[in-house]
Order: C-alpha cells, then structure tokens, then sequence
C-alpha cells in the first residue's frame, strides 16, 4: 500500500509545481509582452504634433475669416463658413485623440475643449449682437426708402407751380429728400470707420432734414399734403433715435469683437503649448531610446520563456519515470462467471452484496434470472454473438424484488490454449 501511494504522492507535488512554475512564466512573459506592445505603441504614437497643430489652426483661421466678412458684410456665405469650420474644428478634435492620445492626454484635450468652448460662447455673443445691429440697420433702410417713396410717389404729384407756395412747397420738398439722401449715405460710412467726424456729420444730417420738415410743415399745405407731412415727420424722428442707437450697438459689437479676439489667442496659446513643435532630430532620438528598450524585453522575454521550458521538460521527464516504476493497477475482478450455456458458474462476494443471493443460491442458475424482462435477455445474448468485450447496461432485480440499473462489462475466460471456456461480468450500480 505504501509503496503504491508514495509515488502517487510525488507525481502529485509534481503536478502542482509545474502549474505554479507555468503560472510563473504565463504571468512573466505576459507582463514583458505587455511591456513591449507599450513601446511599440509609444514609438507608433511618437509623431511631430506640428500637422495636428496646423490643422486645428486652420480651422480657426477659416472662423476668424468668415467672422470678419460676417461683420462686415452678413451675407449668408459667410456665416455659413463660420459653421463648418467650427463644427470641422470640433470634430478634428476627438479624432486627433483617437488616433494618438500620447499627444493628447485628458488634460491637453480638455484645455483645449475649454478654451475653444470660451471662444464659441464669444463667437455667439458676437453673432446676437450683430444680428440685432443689423435689424436696426434694416429697419433704418427701410425707413429711409419709405420717406423718399412717399416724397416721390405722394407729395410731388400732389404740389403745383401755380399752387399757393407752389415753388416754395416744392424746394422743401427737395430739401428734405436731399437730406434724407446724405444721412442715409453719411450714416453707412460711419458705420464702416466710426469717427468722431463721421458721427458728427449725421447728426448734422438729422437735424437739418428736420428743420427742413418743420419749415415746410409751417407752409400752406393741402389737407392730404399735410397728412403726408406728418407720416415723414414721424419716419424721421424714428430713424432719428434708431441712428443715435445704432452708433451704441456699433460699440456693443466692437467691445463683443474684441473679446471674441482675446478668446481666439488664448485657443491659438493653448494649442501651441500642448503640441509645440518638435525638432527632427530629438524625434529620432527618443524612436532610437524606444527601440533599445524594446528589444532588451524581448530578450527577457525569451529568457524567461526558455528557462520555463527547461523547468517544464525536467519536470515531464520526472513524472514519466515515476510512471515507469509504478506497478500497474490490478485488474478488476468479475463479479459474476456463467459457462457458454448463460449458466451461472462462480459467484462472488461482490456480486452477493449487490443483488443479496448467496453463492448456493445462484450457481447453476440461468443469467436471465436476474433481469426483469425477456427482451433484456434477448439483448444480452445479441451482445454477447456480436463482441467479445462489450459494456451493456440493463436493469436487474434483487433478491428482495428490488431494481437496479446495472453496467456490465463482459470479459472472456480462456483457457491456456486461448479457447473461451466461460464468460466473465463485472457488474457496477449506474
């Protein structure tokens, strides 16, 4: 018994000191391979950040450009400019990260985010206040071709030489569409260069046109001239105060451009301190410094992979030899032994244990007593014709009239001459 347990004990610490040096080596060679995809990735990674830079400036650039056509001119083009290229900015953003986030770590990223968010909320403000500007200025043109429109279409038809102040009617009249012609021009080109002068010269427009309104209010004017003259009284004091207004919201957007500005440098600043430019050389300096570093884990690596090679043959070699010297396991003995004929010819203890007959009780006794139907039996003897050695599984009853699902295993008994003389059944619980 000792001697059979005593390698069985060794093979045992065997096995378990083969999976501890292969668990060994599976987590060393897997923390060298991991430290060398790290590197690789990193000399992958290491690029010159300058075209991510100058592709991100570009589109800043493309913004600031269409922002000053838009405030200058608000057609549709540029302000639709201003959007692809800020929604193109924001998109090249997360996919620079993507694509190399060495370069663009959380917090490079999010300065970034941050200081572009800024400059959107900017470009925002910006855009309202201008909007509003141009509504004013809208209003203001809309005005201004009103009064020449009713001067036109209204009172000059209506004014006569031979009219009472006939001449004098009609001078006002020209008057006040002159007037009315030069502030509309002088108030465009102080919008353009607001200067004091420029200003000044359309305040002196206003108040002119309205002397002018108010002398010819004071002539003798027909019933329907007059409600003319009342209706341009009225446009004119509106543009009056919407032109004085205009002159604030032209320093509302200025002061908003400026900002606007102040947010773009401090995006452009941002940009140029997390990815400055690198110089060629110190480039290849740290690939070569990457690559050294690589190829020493790959050399550990292989150490440690054929160390764990020998380790794992010495230890196979072992466990065969004690496989070797093992005596073999000795041979399962037969339950039941019954002649050709399916006579029961030797019964054992086992087999007495198992279904409660004793010895005297079964030899000479048909094997089919012990089935509980005859198309078992019938199988049994098909099995037995077709294959020496088979396993067949059947139901049995005990001597107490219980069943049991049985597994029998046959084996031949021969002879010294290699003749069957008796057939064996090894008989186990299913």
């Amino acid at each position: 018994m000792n001697r059979q347990q005593h390698p069985w004990l060794r093979l045992t610490l065997l096995c378990l000191a083969a999976l501890f040096v292969s668990d060994g080596l599976r987590l060393g060679i897997r923390h060298e391979t991991q430290v060398v995809n790290q590197t690789v990735n990193e000399v992958s990674d290491l690029r010159d950040p300058s075209p991510f830079r100058a592709a991100l400036l570009g589109q800043l650039g493309k913004i600031q450009l269409s922002l000053k056509g838009y405030l200058r001119n608000p057609e549709s083009s540029p302000e639709k400019q201003v959007n692809e290229s800020r929604d193109e900015f924001e998109s090249l953003l997360p996919e620079f990260v993507r694509q190399n986030p060495k370069l663009f770590p959380q917090t490079a990223a999010e300065e970034i985010r941050r200081t572009f968010g800024q400059y959107k909320e900017a470009i925002i403000r910006t855009r309202d206040t201008n909007s509003r500007r141009m509504e004013q200025r809208d209003i203001l043109d809309k005005n201004f071709a009103q009064i020449l429109y009713l001067i036109d279409h209204n009172l000059r038809p209506l004014i006569r030489k031979n009219q009472a102040d006939g001449e004098e009617r009609s001078d006002a009249v020209l008057n006040i569409e002159n007037q009315t012609r030069a502030w509309h021009e002088n108030l465009a080109k102080a919008w353009a260069r607001p200067t004091d002068a420029a200003k000044a010269l359309t305040f002196e427009n206003d108040n002119r046109g309205q002397s002018f309104l108010e002398l010819y209010a004071r002539m003798e004017l027909l019933p329907r001239e007059r409600k003319i003259q009342k209706e341009l009284y009225a446009l004119w004091m509106t543009n009056s105060d919407l032109a004085r207004e205009s002159y604030v919201r032209e320093g509302l957007v200025s002061q908003m451009e400026k900002a606007m500005d102040g947010t773009h440098d401090q995006v452009v600043t941002t940009l140029n301190q997390f990815l400055p430019a690198m110089p060629p050389g110190e480039l290849e300096a740290k690939k070569q410094k990457l690559m050294r570093a690589m190829k020493w884990q790959l050399v550990t690596a292989g150490g440690i992979g054929l160390l764990g090679l020998g380790i794992l043959i010495f230890l196979t070699l072992t466990a065969y030899r004690l496989f070797q010297n093992q005596e073999p396991p000795p041979p399962k003995k037969t339950t039941i032994q019954m002649d050709l004929q399916g006579k029961i010819a030797d019964w054992s203890r086992e087999a007495k244990a198992l279904y409660g007959y004793t010895a005297d009780e079964m030899r000479g006794q048909s094997i089919g007593s012990l089935f509980e139907s005859e198309s078992e039996i019938n199988r049994l003897d098909h099995e037995l014709h077709v294959a020496k050695k088979t396993t067949f599984e059947t139901t049995h009853k005990t001597k107490s009239g219980a069943s049991l699902l049985i597994r029998i295993e046959f084996r031949p008994v021969m002879d010294p001459t290699g003749r069957t003389i008796a057939i064996g059944l090894i008989c186990s619980r299913r």
